[in-house]
């Protein structure tokens, strides 16, 4: 029952997070406020502000309400000391966002203020960049990571200590990845990953051979890797330096066992569709470069295998629903990046 209202409220509050309209303003010129008694002016984006006027400050709206956003609009340019709000652009809710997006601009149609103090300008460039609303492209992001890896699934019943302790240790392992994605828009990139999690591990074997008992050690090397196309979608900070990352791949999964038991060697293979699932956060160190860390998740169940033993052939094994081995594993990794 707790954990009900817990999640509930958890929703509400993330709901109403989402929903919440947000402003984000650049100040230009400043100005005293303006005062309760003066008019402020709207101008459409179709229209012209008045001859002579002077840019005070630039803003961006996003929310859910368009006329909510021109009342918290007016409410910023009569602070900024405006007497003229500008609505530059306006784009609707659309695939790209469930928002209204509106940028303006407020500007003072008397220029006495100027006089006697020094105020910064801005170049026609960027003031055109501040009320901009069209998706920028986020260009290439490559990155290589690594970290260590817990492999999940259930441990098989009617194990020996010896076996269990074996199949325990190597669950844990470490992963090398690379990828590389081309973000169309800035929040949305397609691309590639390899990701590989490799874990090892030997144990005391013993069997008898001609009525002799032989004692032994048996090893394994096992890999799993995945590689496949991705999907990325990226929310930067404000200042664009760091960035949050949600990612999705379907793709290829194969598994690897290099194994040797009482000198024996051999290789067990396996393959099948993998699901990838990745969130991780970039902090960024220079204009291309930053650092990353990376909670990834493949999941992947194999139904048959390929068992070959040197010197005597190889064996094709199907597996039963029981037995599928699942190679799902989830892993923490850290990295660098490159975007261009």
């Amino acid at each position: 029952m707790k954990k009900g209202i817990i999640y509930s409220l958890f929703l509400g509050l993330m709901a109403l997070a989402g929903c919440s309209p947000k402003v984000t303003t650049t100040l230009i010129k400043a100005k005293e406020p303006l005062e309760p008694e003066e008019e402020l002016a709207i101008v459409q984006p179709d229209q012209e502000v008045p001859e002579g006027s002077v840019i005070l400050e630039t803003m961006k709206l996003t929310g859910k309400d368009y006329d909510e956003l021109v009342g918290m609009a007016q409410d910023k340019a009569r602070t900024a000391g405006g007497d003229v709000l500008k609505i530059a652009a306006h784009l609707e809710p659309d695939i790209t966002s469930p928002r209204h997006r509106v940028s303006a601009a407020v500007f003072a149609s008397d220029d006495s203020f100027l006089e006697g103090a020094d105020h910064p300008s801005v170049s026609k460039d960027d003031l055109e960049s501040q009320l901009d609303l069209r998706p920028l492209s986020g260009g290439w992001r490559f990155a290589v990571q690594g970290g260590g890896v817990y492999r999940l699934g259930k441990i098989k019943e009617n194990m020996g200590a010896v076996e269990e302790q074996h199949v325990k240790n190597m669950r844990w392992g470490y992963s090398y990845e690379a990828d590389a994605s081309y973000f169309i828009l800035e929040n949305l990139g397609l691309g590639v990953k390899f990701h590989n999690f490799h874990s090892g591990d030997s144990m005391p074997v013993s069997a008898v051979v001609n009525g002799n008992i032989v004692e032994g050690v048996s090893e394994d090397n096992v890999d799993i890797y995945f590689i496949g196309p991705i999907a990325t979608y990226r929310l930067p900070s404000r200042n664009r330096n760091n960035a949050f990352l949600a990612r999705v791949g379907l793709g290829y999964e194969g598994y690897y066992d290099k194994g040797t038991s009482l000198n024996v060697e051999g290789t067990i293979k396996g393959e099948t569709f993998g699901l990838l699932y990745e969130v991780g956060y970039d902090f960024g160190i220079s204009k291309h470069l930053s650092v990353g860390a990376a909670l990834t998740f493949v999941m992947g169940f194999i139904n048959a295998i390929d068992l070959t033993i040197k010197g005597q052939g190889s064996t094709h094994i199907d597996l039963g629903k029981d037995d599928m081995e699942n190679i799902s594993h989830l892993g923490l990794s850290i990295g660098l990046r490159y975007n261009l």
